[in-house]
């Protein structure tokens, strides 16, 4: 399961926040300019926004993708048919996420009472784990009950979270 450290993200936006206050206090005392009569303080009205709204909204999209990612494993972790995914096929998608491979994964998915059926996956994967992933290897998966097309592959046989 992704985790976003809350420390990690204190020290990333809290020199943007400072920033931003300084811009706000420095609108507040900005003379007048004596040639055009307009002030600079709307320029440090607009940077101090700029410094503390945008820091908090990017942060914001961070933490809701997370929870979204995390959601749906914890969904499918409790709602899913336990099966058995055997690899047909893998590859390099040519991807890196958080300098992790991602794979292209061609499964045949063995669920209890259902005929075996075969979809394409993608998954970013442990560097420890790749060399588990070899073809007719066979995986824990959890798989959507609404949308078959949608799995958990379990590739220590336990839930990673």
């Amino acid at each position: 399961m992704w985790q976003l450290s809350k420390r990690i993200l204190i020290i990333v936006t809290a020199p943007f926040l400072f920033i931003g206050a300084w811009f706000l206090y420095s609108g507040f005392t900005a003379e007048p300019d004596m040639y055009t009569g307009s002030t600079l303080s709307n320029f440090y009205y607009m940077m101090g926004g700029m410094f503390i709204i945008l820091p908090l909204v990017l942060a914001g999209v961070i933490f809701l993708v997370i929870k979204k990612i995390n959601t749906r494993k914890i969904y499918l972790a409790q709602n899913g048919i336990r099966g058995e995914a055997e690899i047909l096929s893998l590859e390099q998608t040519g991807i890196y996420i958080n300098n992790l491979p991602q794979i292209r994964f061609q499964l045949q998915v063995n669920l209890p009472n259902r005929d075996p059926y075969q979809i394409e996956h993608k998954e970013t994967v442990n560097l420890i784990s790749l060399n588990s992933l070899n073809i007719g290897a066979k995986f824990p998966v959890f798989v959507d009950p609404v949308n078959p097309e949608k799995v958990l592959l379990l590739f220590n046989s336990r839930l990673e979270f």
